[in-house]
């Protein structure tokens, strides 16, 4: 077992990393209120999982209907996506026939292949963006860990800051500060030929 400072581990393909709400006292009781809407949405869409976006985002529009129109709400072929009128605060989750990387994913982390994506979300709160992606990868996930390290310790554009290796999960953690990126990688598997891949990543310029 390998454990160096403060790993940061995404071991559930159904998380989303979702960055704190910026603490700006001259924000609106309106667009406070929007954000709030934003979080409660995310939270409930991973509990309650894909198969249930559609059940829920018709009846949780019917409710905000009533009380807000600062939120637009969308759901067709597995992709459900909320957005802010003022485009200040987004969530978008896609899996079922729109199993794809987020059109804005970064181009700087790169990706083992080939894979399998299951599901990948974004989320963006004011200049502050995150994305969470799940893949199947063929292999044990100890060789496609020592695969990825290896390919990202010839990249002089990512520090690693964390490795954790337990228990046969294996997480890994990278800043890229030209970009103000961190990349938290988890792999585990509970087959001996394939493995369960999750990249989280944030973009947070403010703590450039």
């Amino acid at each position: 077992m390998t454990d160096k400072k403060q790993p940061s581990t995404s071991s559930d393909n159904e998380q989303v990393a979702v960055p704190p709400p910026k603490n700006n006292s001259g924000n609106s009781n309106g667009n406070n209120g929007t954000l709030k809407i934003i979080l409660i949405i995310v939270g409930v869409v991973i509990f309650l999982g894909l198969l249930a976006v559609a059940v829920f985002s018709w009846l949780f529009k019917e409710t905000v209907d009533k009380v807000t129109d600062n939120v637009d709400i969308s759901q067709e072929d597995g992709s459900f996506e909320v957005r802010s009128q003022d485009g200040e605060s987004e969530f978008e989750l896609n899996g079922g026939d729109t199993k794809q990387l987020p059109d804005d994913f970064p181009s700087q982390v790169t990706l083992i292949e080939p894979y399998t994506i299951q599901s990948s979300s974004r989320t963006k709160i004011g200049e502050r963006r995150s994305w969470n992606v799940s893949f199947e990868l063929e292999g044990q996930p100890q060789a496609n860990f020592d695969s990825f390290v290896e390919t990202y310790s010839q990249d002089d554009r990512w520090e690693e800051t964390s490795q954790v290796q337990s228990d046969g999960i294996y997480n890994v953690t990278y800043t890229n500060q030209a970009e103000d990126l961190v990349l938290s990688v988890n792999f585990s598997s509970d087959s001996d030929d394939q493995t369960d891949a999750t990249f989280s990543v944030i973009n947070d310029p403010e703590q450039g």
